[in-house]
């Protein structure tokens, strides 16, 4: 068994940060995926996503212009576009597992699950750590429909080699959004089928309803206030039978992507082998919250929102541990300090200048 200061679970850009700046601070480090080096943002979310649409932000641009000045008609090339993408994603594991080599940072493949408060074990090792951050990203939610094993994930979408004439997509929020956009700039019949009232319920209403006349230019069909009942696959694609107000209704696709919405991705870290009263004390909202509140050791971090400036906050507390250890000082003083950023009160200062 190895141990490290802190043991990360998750190659993302979350890890990513945590991992290089506590490294930096002088912490032991381990990281531990199950897929390859580079997270979601990197490889199978943000950054893919924003190549493909940037060919469907140049269609949008040559189409306002044409007649201003610009003549002809682009049209997006698909396996030309998907070149271009993993033009950027398919070197990052490898050169993610170089900087982890080169920067002295114990990188793992395989999957983690936990033995105790303070151990993991990933391909018959035994890690243990006095901080662990779950950073594992999210995974799609279940549709819990018949036939939800057809319908492919937002990954699968942008991994296509190809685009077909008919996309259904389950779900209205801004993956759907973005999806049936690109799609539909590229010459796809697209539906989208909504639960909720209107798409895109967490964004402004108003500009969403400004949104929604450039689903009508581009010829998007949504349903809101459609429940989708079950997916049937066909000789010749897949039927969607849903359910708007009551009334029953088919809808014909030869690709149904899942957009319903993510979870975090815990199942396979069997989180119960540490369950405890003080475990779920410090399940804290954000990572800074929780780094200067989980004292002692194996108190596990899972921070799933944390942001890249909290990250930042990570060295900084490095620091405060080490004077901790050296000095004895006030638990309760430094905890506020590093909340606060503000220096403690004179009664403090005055027992503070007494040791010294």
């Amino acid at each position: 068994m190895k141990t490290y200061d802190l043991v990360i679970i998750g190659s993302g850009t979350g890890a990513q940060a945590a991992s290089s700046r506590m490294r930096a601070a002088g912490w032991s480090v381990a990281l531990v995926d199950h897929r390859p080096f580079g997270g979601t943002c990197a490889l199978r979310g943000c950054d893919p996503k924003r190549v493909l649409m940037s060919g469907g932000e140049a269609i949008d641009a040559e189409t306002r212009m044409r007649g201003h000045g610009v003549t002809g008609e682009a049209r997006i090339d698909w396996r030309d576009l998907m070149m271009f993408k993993r033009s950027f994603t398919d070197a990052v594991p490898r050169n993610l597992e170089k900087y982890f080599a080169e920067n002295g940072i114990d990188a793992f493949h395989g999957f983690a699950r936990f033995t105790g408060r303070d151990v993991v074990v990933t391909e018959g090792r035994e890690l243990k750590a006095r901080y662990i951050l779950i950073a594992a990203g999210a995974r799609p939610i279940p549709l819990d429909i018949p036939g939800q094993e057809h319908a492919v994930t937002s990954e699968e979408f942008l991994e296509l080699e190809q685009l077909p004439a008919r996309i259904v997509l389950v779900g209205g929020g801004y993956i759907a959004a973005e999806f049936s956009h690109l799609a539909a700039r590229a010459g796809v019949h697209v539906t989208v089928l909504q639960r909720a009232e209107r798409m895109l319920p967490a964004f402004d209403p108003d500009l969403v309803g400004w949104l929604m006349e450039k689903f009508g230019e581009l010829g998007i069909d949504v349903r809101t206030r459609t429940t989708v009942q079950r997916i049937d696959k066909t000789a010749g694609g897949f039927i969607v039978h849903a359910s708007t107000d009551g009334q029953e209704q088919e809808v014909a696709a030869d690709l149904v992507v899942h957009a319903a919405g993510r979870e975090p991705d815990l199942a396979a870290l069997d989180l119960a082998a540490r369950r405890s009263r003080r475990y779920r004390a410090t399940t804290a909202r954000s990572l800074r919250k929780t780094f200067s509140t989980a004292t002692g050791t194996g108190r596990t971090t899972e921070a799933f929102r944390a942001s890249h400036s909290q990250f930042r906050q990570l060295p900084r507390l490095a620091s405060v541990r080490r004077r901790r250890a050296r000095r004895g000082s006030n638990s309760e003083c430094t905890r506020r300090r590093f909340l606060t950023g503000t220096q403690p009160d004179d009664s403090t200062n005055r027992s503070t200048a007494s040791r010294h």
